[in-house]
């Protein structure tokens, strides 16, 4: 296949794809790409890649008169990508909850502590019977517990952090989740729940 026909095809892709991202026209399509892209250097880039494609579409002496280079195609992958990433939701790339590690109010305290420390984790999630997050348990505030009380499990835990966590909703795009991640340098996990909140069922999580 000629550089030319993969530029083409890498460029229905694209144009494919563009339609679906948020809050774009039903008739979007690569000028409308290109016309709200801000980067001055992709702008320019983008319209190169559309007058090509013009010429490649309909012009028969195309394959004398125009060439493709690598980086070409290597920035139509790029963009091909950048747009995915905008599209891609959060329930696709979450920790499902059968993969998450986590505790019970009614687990034996001294065994968390030992979970913890062979899975090197600094916090654990802590969910009611019903799969509802509570909150979090530092293993510093843990270790301490169970030195000063001879309860062995964490029904008496008092110590569950509420700030370093957030719930999202299942199709929250994953764009969403880095910029909550970004605005909030503290945060340490986002529960992704079926209804978006802290009083529906955990079904994943991101950990960071």
């Amino acid at each position: 296949m000629q550089k030319q026909d993969i530029f083409i095809q890498k460029f229905k892709e694209i144009e494919n794809l563009i339609p679906k991202l948020p809050n774009t026209p039903i008739d979007a399509n690569f000028k409308w790409y290109e016309d709200n892209t801000l980067d001055n250097e992709k702008k320019q880039k983008l319209y190169i890649c559309r007058v090509l494609r013009n010429y490649i579409q309909h012009n028969k002496d195309y394959l004398d008169f125009v060439s493709i280079t690598d980086d070409m195609l290597k920035f139509l992958d790029e963009i091909n990508n950048e747009i995915k990433s905008k599209l891609t939701q959060a329930k696709d790339e979450m920790i499902p909850l059968k993969k998450m590690i986590y505790c019970k109010k009614q687990d034996k305290a001294l065994e968390v502590l030992t979970l913890m420390i062979k899975k090197n984790l600094e916090y654990i999630p802590i969910l009611d019977e019903n799969n509802i997050i509570i909150g979090l348990i530092s293993i510093y505030d843990l270790t301490n517990f169970i030195l000063e009380n001879k309860t062995k499990n964490l029904s008496n835990f008092t110590k569950i952090k509420k700030t370093l966590y957030k719930c999202n909703k299942l199709y929250t795009l994953m764009e969403e989740i880095i910029n909550l991640k970004k605005n909030d340098e503290n945060l340490k996990y986002i529960f992704i729940t079926e209804q978006g909140t802290t009083k529906s069922k955990v079904l994943g999580y991101f950990k960071f």
